[in-house]
C-alpha cells in the first residue's frame, strides 16, 4: 500500500514539472511575439530616409574599357547604360529592418538598386563568358572579378573565374579564390569548390 503514495507523488512532480515547462515555453513565445509586433508597429511608422552612400556599389570599368572589349555592340551599349543606375546589395537584411532603418516608403528603391546590380552582375558573367568563348581571358578575369567585387553569389560566376585562372596558369590566384570561396557563406559553395577542383 505504501508504494502507491510513492507513485502518486512521482506523477504529481511529473505533471508539475511539465506544466512549468509548457507556461516557460508559453511565456518565451509570447515575449517573441510582442518584439516581432513590436519590431513591425516600428518599421511601418517609420519615414522614408536617404540610403547611405557606403550601400551603393560602382562599376570600376571605364568607357574606354568597355567599347574596347571583343562583345556585341548592344552588350557594350548595355553595360555603359547599366553602369550609371544606382546599384546596391542588402542581401543578409530583412525588410522589416530595411523598413526601420530607411522607412517602409524607401523599399521600393531598394528593390530597384538590388534589381540593377543582378541585371549588371548577370551582364558581366554574359560577357565574360563570351570572351571566355572566344580565348580572351584576361578580359574575361576583369568581368568575373569585377562581378565578384559587386557581390555576385552565382556559382556560374566563380566557377567561370576559376576555369579561366586554370586556362592563365595563375595557381596563386585560383588558390585566393578556393580561400575565398571557402570562408564565404555562398549557398553553393561546396558545389563551386567541387567544380573548381
Amino acid at each position: 500500500m505504501s508504494s502507491i503514495p510513492i507513485i502518486f507523488i512521482w506523477l504529481l512532480i511529473v505533471i508539475l514539472l511539465f506544466r512549468y515547462n509548457i507556461n516557460k515555453k508559453d511565456k518565451e513565445l509570447n515575449t517573441k511575439r510582442k518584439n516581432f509586433l513590436e519590431k513591425i508597429d516600428k518599421s511601418t511608422s517609420s519615414r522614408k530616409k536617404k540610403i547611405e552612400d557606403e550601400n551603393f556599389l560602382s562599376l570600376s570599368l571605364t568607357t574606354d574599357y568597355i567599347n574596347s572589349l571583343d562583345i556585341s555592340e548592344g552588350y557594350k551599349k548595355r553595360l555603359l547604360s547599366q553602369r550609371e543606375k544606382p546599384m546596391a546589395s542588402f542581401s543578409g537584411i530583412s525588410n522589416t529592418d530595411l523598413m526601420i532603418s530607411y522607412g517602409a516608403a524607401s523599399l521600393s528603391d531598394i528593390k530597384n538598386y538590388e534589381d540593377n546590380l543582378a541585371v549588371m552582375q548577370k551582364m558581366l558573367y554574359t560577357c565574360a563568358s563570351e570572351l571566355y568563348d572566344k580565348g580572351d581571358i584576361n578580359h574575361s578575369i576583369k568581368l568575373l572579378e569585377e562581378s565578384i567585387k559587386l557581390k555576385d553569389s552565382r556559382s556560374s560566376s566563380y566557377i567561370l573565374l576559376g576555369k579561366c585562372y586554370d586556362k592563365n596558369g595563375n595557381k596563386d590566384k585560383k588558390k585566393e579564390l578556393l580561400q575565398m570561396i571557402n570562408n564565404s557563406d555562398l549557398t553553393l559553395k561546396n558545389k563551386i569548390l567541387e567544380e573548381l577542383k
